[in-house]
């Protein structure tokens, strides 16, 4: 997917959990390393119904040329530490 026409993701996730802070990861098909450089965190709404979030990809200075990975982390808890809950997706988008 070229990046240079989808400046939003668009997820629509419930999160029967108390977190708050969401994050996108990425790489690109000249940049495969992940990290937090094509990285963006997005606030959260605890123990929610299916709520739709808007995230601007285009502050972040990777999201150039083509995607090849998306990651969606619906915790920003510490790798390891338990979350109590669960999260679901009913989709992900790409607009412009």
């Amino acid at each position: 997917v070229g990046l240079s026409n989808c400046r939003y993701v668009v997820l629509r996730i419930k999160n029967s959990s108390p977190q708050t802070i969401g994050q996108i990861y990425f790489t690109t098909s000249t940049d495969l390393a992940w990290n937090n450089a094509k990285q963006v965190s997005f606030a959260l709404n605890p123990y929610s119904d299916f709520t739709t979030y808007t995230i601007d990809m285009s502050t972040v200075p990777g999201w150039t040329g083509t995607l090849k990975q998306l990651r969606i982390d619906p915790s920003n808890a510490t790798p390891g530490t338990p979350v109590n809950g669960y999260f679901q997706i009913q989709y992900v988008k790409l607009v412009g």
